[in-house]
Order: C-alpha cells, then structure tokens, then sequence
C-alpha cells in the first residue's frame, strides 16, 4: 500500500469515529442568525422553541438545537406613554365633513406623548395618491390617513404630511414622544411583547420589542409594520428608524421577522 492511499484510510478512519454532540446555544454562544452569507442556511426557521430573551426580547430556538435564555445582566425599564387626549365623538361628523374624510377614529393609545397635549383623531381619506395623508394605506380603497387636533375648543385642524408633524410637534423631547412620532408619521407600530406561536416561519431568531436608543440629540428607534394587503403570506418587519430632535425621518433598516402560516390563504382587497 502506497502511502497516498494510507493516509487516505487514516482520515477516513478518523471522520468515522467522530462524535457529533448537539450545539449548546447560550450567553457566550448566540444562536446564529441566517444571513445571505451563510450556505446552506435555510431561508426560515419553523416548530422553534420559543424562549424568554432579556428585556422582553424573544428567542427562536431552530428545531433540534439545545438552547438556553441568557443571564440577563442589565434590566431597561419600558418607556411608559400616556393615554391620548381624545376628541369628543360627538365632533366627528362636523369633521368629516369640514375635510372631506371617509371616516373618523379614536387616536390610539401610543400617540399620547405627543406635546403640546393636544385632543386628536385619525381621519380616513379614500382614493388618495402617494403623496396624500400622513400614512398612506394602500389597498383598494387606496386611503390614506391623517391626524385630527384639537388646537382649541372646535379648532379643529388636519395634518396631512411630515411638515405639519413637525411644526405642529416638534422639537422630539424624550423617548416616549419619539415613538408617538413614529407612530403618527408611519406605518408602523410600537410592539412592547409580542404574540407568537412556535409553527410561525422565523427569519430572525431573536426579536426585540420596541426600544429607543438616544444617540446625541437623536434617537434610534425600532418599530413593527405588517404586510395587510394582497394576498398571503402576511409577514411581519422590523423597522429600524434614525430621528432627529428637530423631526426628521430616516428609515435605517427593514427586516422580514416571522409570518403566520395560517394567514397564506387570506386576500385583503
């Protein structure tokens, strides 16, 4: 036997006998996020384990992978945000028809650290253009939203682009406003815990909720936007977002997260 072929057996003889073990993933050992790099990692995880992260973060453990929550090392308390000023639903239809709006809304509860405090609404506007509205919906009824405020009593006025935000709300003076700022000039929104099931399609094995890293005078901001219209699948994206004090938006990232299986077959017109 030549020795090309006895070290051809002696390698052979040796990847015979090793042990695979399972890969413990822990504090030290984070659990690897699929990328475009890796070869050959699978475009999603799905029957995960779900673990508890620090600071309300989510861990989706692959199937077949022993993994272990970290040690939680340093706690960071959730920005509190204060219940919204509301306008009296009894001004609802004087408004609708002052703006020409399909519908009037209830603000939600993360728009309530706007300052000044003022009492608002979300209007509703069918058949806008891209350019229409705050927040444009899409679907097809194309409609777009806008924000109602209540300067003074029966002053009632409709902020329809970034520009208005800004003048009507600006300088962004802490965390929690920054996030209603987000929440009234985008389509997203804030997530403090999230409502996951194991069989969901996981892009991203670690989710984190919304939280808010001040850089200087700015802020960084993650938020959540779901894909509602057309058909399945439905996913679920985090938004990374770059926020001056003076009001300026940047989105820094959008990232696939997780969809919901049961909602590939559902169409939203």
């Amino acid at each position: 036997m030549n020795k090309l072929a006895i070290s051809i057996l002696l390698f052979s003889m040796t990847t015979a006998c090793q042990v695979k073990t399972a890969k413990v993933y822990d504090n030290e050992n984070p659990i690897p996020v699929p990328s475009s790099s890796a070869s050959p990692a699978p475009e999603f995880y799905t029957n995960v384990k779900l673990l508890p992260g620090c600071n309300g973060s989510v861990i989706a453990c692959p199937d077949g992978a022993t993994c272990n929550s970290p040690a939680c090392t340093e706690e960071v308390a959730a920005v509190k945000i204060a219940e919204p000023k509301v306008i009296a639903e009894s001004s609802y239809e004087a408004i609708k028809t002052k703006f020409s709006l399909f519908n009037v809304n209830p603000s939600t509860n993360n728009l309530g650290a706007l300052t000044p405090s003022y009492p608002i609404a979300e209007g509703l506007k069918a058949q806008c253009n891209e350019n229409e509205g705050l927040i444009f919906n899409g679907g097809k009824l194309a409609s777009c939203t806008s924000l109602i405020v209540e300067k003074s009593p029966n002053n009632f006025e409709q902020i329809t682009n970034l520009q208005a935000l800004k003048s009507t709300f600006a300088p962004i003076d802490s965390e929690a406003e920054v996030i209603s700022y987000l929440t009234a000039a985008t389509n997203t929104e804030a997530k403090f815990t999230f409502d996951l099931q194991e069989n969901f399609r996981y892009y991203q094995l670690k989710l984190t909720p919304t939280a808010v890293t001040k850089h200087g005078a700015d802020y960084m901001v993650n938020m959540f936007a779901y894909q509602r219209f057309g058909c399945g699948p439905h996913p679920n994206f985090e938004v990374v977002y770059h926020v001056t004090k003076s009001g300026d938006i940047e989105e820094v990232s959008r990232t696939k997260i997780y969809e919901d299986p049961a909602r590939d077959g559902l169409c939203v017109d």
